[in-house]
């Protein structure tokens, strides 16, 4: 307790002090706080955007990053002249189309379905684009080899009448290359000899060059590609796509989804004038929290501008944090309105105002702390979309923080001067007195009644009026403290937190990419169509030896050999392919390779690969003659599940680590299977650290340990729950929805800090009444300021953005667990095991007489009744010389007096 009397009499002491300057100068400290904030906010002309998924949701410098650099140095890009798909260190670029047949299950091998595809084919091939009033057709930007454009699909096989012939399954040579059949056609069947009989799918795909120079020609052929198959028009089914789909669709979705802030904007803003909203003309105080919606609004502005200058890109994640400061500017604002209600309305304007900041003080501080402290700890994270959005939110918490004590705040001492001077809310004109409503007719009369309700501000009541939204929370404790109600929410709460670790326990990792497009989108239709017929196959693996080895020794010989059976004995990987240079060198060879490396290395350029020049981009010979790198290639099974995807990866890393050979094993996928490797062990250090940096902190700011352990709880009972009913509600944990759960963490422990901080600041003779009073003190904020969140992000139910979408979901479950917990959870766990308090020498029950002051300020109702029947029972009443009593009654022996 007295590190916390400490922190807390230095905070609220400087808050009070803050009060009463500001209730002094409210229009400069106004001015101060919008020429700041309109100074930031020119930054937003700066303002730049970073839209590349792979460097958005995947993790910072990975292995697999790595391994690609060193591929890309040691092979160089042949793109343009022996262009293999196998040897991509990327995924490419290209346009892809899968055609299926009319009806469902239809052969596509019939004729019809045949001539369609020449009709595509010829269709692609004759997509042009204007670049600096330079035409490029297909021609100019496919990926080449031998002069000519490779295509990777049935127009393969149909370009070179193959298709006249039988197709044995489950490949067929083209030239110097084997097809695998299943990697272009779909829902293959075969009869007893293996040959093909039908399929229900082909696949037609259209590599484009990268090397560099021509990566925007053909990225812009790209986006032509999309524009020109929309419009296809013909008796067949085709979904298509592009290697920037992906981006594309994601990014549109969630841009677009962006404006639905200016609806919420607007609902927040009715929402609050209408919580506000007393009946009085003289009491409202709507246009007062429109101006705490403006503050948060400010915060974001600020937000954004600041970090264009400091040059942090705006990622797409970041159009859910307005949807979120608002929430917590809101709540803030409902906080300070509460704390303002609980001062004498007798006091001056400055009283008021430095009273209502210093009850408030620690409140607003310690839950605008923990948010930011947890952010912070968010910035760190290896995933840059989550670092960019949690510098974004971070500040824009600080400035919202900021903007609360001053522009909140000024407003706040405008609106007390004016109810003090009885001016109506919206004229800001004179509210006629008592004499003279009844001074005038009755028409006059019913005017002021309806408009004004008839009378000046009465310093007389201790309390302003308050709306029914901040009348309603008062009865909770009336329901919640019945011993049955008790043991009902501790039951109800069991069952939740049950619950939520089954669902933990079953929370699935990964993400699929259909759950990141719009079911309207060609991109949905396109993923439906290759997770169902051309998922048998996985990538193909590239096994590299990246230093120089004895190639010409038997034992490295055994020790490559060795390596690709392991792998291939793998699980995820597939036994019935496999290329390897050194295999079919030594075939060309007899079996009898040269045994020197001088023989070896000329043999390898002379002979071999001017014959066999597909192996030529496995090889990284020197012009010493030495062999830098080489490399071969495995598949992997089909695997659609992210989560075995990444087990895939280190499987087979695991093998490659254990090699006596200098090796590793990539794909150009496995930069974004890094992410379903890495996001579980990232989530949970974040999380971690973030609950322990919060539990530090709550030390300090919540005045005993047990209080402390309680929100610990709580916050990690919520968190439990987050993760648990994430997989009743069909989402996974995967880059984009660990964003939203470090994000939850803050606002798990707001609403718990609230009701524990109140529950030891009220004075009572009992648990049950400090509860109570905790509640009217703390209710109607938590509530209002849950509510108002609520209707913040309702209008992202319908978006079309799985970005939003999984923000809503999270944070909708983020305000009702935080909610329940603290309105419902934590009342009855303090009313049983809350920590002790010496009741202050007012409630000693040893009282004979009692006299009210007319400052006296204990709150109305059942709470101030249940607290005064400690103190005034069969006593004489007297009230001081210039207080108004209500007429005494009995009730049980008990007089009560207000």
């Amino acid at each position: 307790m007295a590190v916390y009397d400490v922190v807390e009499g230095h905070i609220s002491g400087a808050f009070v002090k803050y009060g009463k300057f500001l209730a002094r100068y409210p229009i400069p400290i106004l001015a101060a706080a919008l020429l700041a904030t309109t100074a930031l906010g020119f930054g937003i002309f700066y303002l730049e955007s970073e839209k590349d998924l792979e460097y958005l949701y995947t993790p910072e410098n990975s292995r697999a990053i790595k391994d690609r650099y060193t591929v890309m140095q040691s092979f160089p890009d042949r793109s343009s002249d022996e262009f293999y798909e196998h040897q991509l260190p990327t995924l490419g670029l290209y346009g892809d189309i899968i055609v299926v047949g009319g009806n469902e299950g239809e052969n596509v091998l019939s004729e019809g379905v045949l001539a369609d595809i020449s009709i595509i084919d010829d269709f692609v091939k004759n997509i042009t684009i204007t670049i600096n009033d330079t035409e490029y057709g297909y021609l100019n930007v496919c990926a080449k080899r031998s002069g000519e454009c490779v295509s990777s699909g049935i127009q393969n096989l149909l370009n070179g009448s193959h298709l006249d012939a039988s197709l044995t399954f489950p490949s067929v040579n083209v030239g110097d290359e084997i097809v695998d059949l299943p990697v272009i056609m779909g829902g293959i069947r075969v009869d007893n000899n293996s040959v093909v009989q039908s399929a229900e799918a082909f696949r037609l795909r259209y590599y484009l060059q990268t090397v560099n120079g021509t990566m925007e020609i053909s990225l812009a052929w790209e986006r032509a590609f999309l524009r020109k198959m929309s419009q296809l028009k013909g008796n067949f089914t085709a979904a298509y796509s592009v290697s920037q789909s992906l981006n594309y669709e994601l990014n549109e979705g969630t841009d677009g989804d962006v404006t639905y802030f200016s609806t919420t904007f607007t609902i927040m803003m009715i929402y609050a004038a209408v919580v506000c909203g007393t009946g009085s003309c003289l009491t409202a105080r709507g246009f007062l929290a429109n101006v705490g919606v403006y503050s948060a609004g400010l915060g974001i502005l600020a937000s954004f501008g600041f970090c264009s200058y400091i040059g942090v890109k705006l990622v797409n994640i970041v159009g859910v944090m307005p949807f979120l400061i608002i929430g917590i500017g809101i709540d803030d604002m409902f906080l300070l309105m509460s704390g303002w209600l609980q001062t004498s309305p007798s006091d001056t304007v400055e009283g008021r105002v430095s009273s209502a900041f210093g009850i408030v003080a620690v409140s607003i501080t310690v839950t605008s702390l923990t948010d930011l402290l947890a952010f912070c700890i968010g910035a760190t994270n290896i995933f840059p979309s989550l670092r960019n959005f949690c510098i974004y939110t971070g500040f824009a918490i600080i400035w919202c923080y900021l903007m609360q004590l001053t522009v909140f705040g000024s407003a706040m001492v405008f609106h007390t001067r004016r109810v003090q001077s009885s001016r109506h809310c919206f004229t800001c004109t004179k509210i006629p007195s008592e004499e003279q409503v009844n001074s005038g007719g009755k028409l006059w009369r019913c005017l002021c009644v309806c408009f004004c309700l008839g009378r000046k501000y009465n310093r007389k009541y201790d309390q302003e009026d308050k709306s029914i939204f901040e009348r309603i929370p008062l009865h909770i404790s009336s329901v919640i403290l019945l011993k049955p109600m008790k043991v009902i929410i501790l039951l109800m709460f069991a069952g939740y937190l049950a619950i939520s670790i089954w669902g933990v326990i079953n929370l699935e990792q990964g993400l699929l990419l259909n759950n990141l497009v719009p079911r309207e989108s060609y991109l949905y239709s396109y993923l439906r169509f290759e997770r169902e017929h051309f998922g048998a196959y996985g990538p193909v693996l590239q096994v590299v030896i990246d230093e120089p080895q004895g190639y010409w020794e038997e034992n490295t010989r055994k020790n490559i050999d060795s390596l690709l059976d392991s792998l291939q004995e793998n699980e995820y990987v597939g036994n019935d392919f496999s290329i390897s240079w050194l295999d079919s060198f030594s075939t060309f060879h007899n079996g009898s390779l040269p045994t020197t490396q001088t023989t070896f290395v000329q043999s390898l350029q002379n002979d071999f690969l001017p014959m066999n020049p597909h192996f030529s981009g496995d090889l990284n010979i020197s012009e010493s003659g030495i062999i830098q790198a080489s490399r071969y290639y495995v598949r992997s099974v089909g695997v659609n599940n992210s989560y075995h995807q990444g087990q895939m990866m280190v499987n087979v890393r695991k093998i490659t680590d254990t090699s006596d050979l200098p090796v590793f094993v990539y794909t150009g996928a496995f930069v974004f299977f890094e992410q379903f490797v890495q996001v579980l062990p990232s989530t949970l250090q974040t999380v971690g650290v973030a609950v322990a940096a919060i539990f530090v902190v709550c030390i300090f700011f919540i005045p005993h340990p047990l209080c402390v352990l309680y929100v610990t709880v709580t916050m990690v009972m919520i968190l439990v729950g987050l993760f648990g009913f994430m997989h009743f509600w069909g989402l996974s944990l995967s880059s984009i929805t660990m964003i939203h759960v470090v994000m939850s963490v803050g606002f798990s422990v707001d609403f718990s800090a609230h009701i524990c901080h109140a529950f030891m600041k009220a004075d009572g003779m009992n648990r049950n009444d400090r509860v109570e009073i905790a509640l009217s003190r703390v209710a109607a904020p938590i509530m209002n300021g849950g509510i108002s969140s609520l209707l913040g992000i309702i209008i992202l139910v319908n978006s079309s953005s799985y970005v939003f979408l999984s923000f809503f979901r999270i944070m909708l479950m983020t305000i009702l667990f935080g909610m329940a917990h603290a309105l419902l959870f934590l009342p009855v766990l303090l009313s049983l095991m809350g920590p002790d308090k010496q009741p202050p020498k007012d409630l000693e029950p040893k009282v004979d007489k009692l006299t009210i002051n007319p400052v006296l300020n204990i709150e109305r109702g059942e709470s101030m009744k249940r607290q005064l029947k400690y103190i005034v029972t069969k006593v004489s009443v007297k009230c001081g010389p210039d207080s108004e009593c209500d007429p005494p009654h009995k009730e049980d022996d008990v007089v009560y007096c207000y």
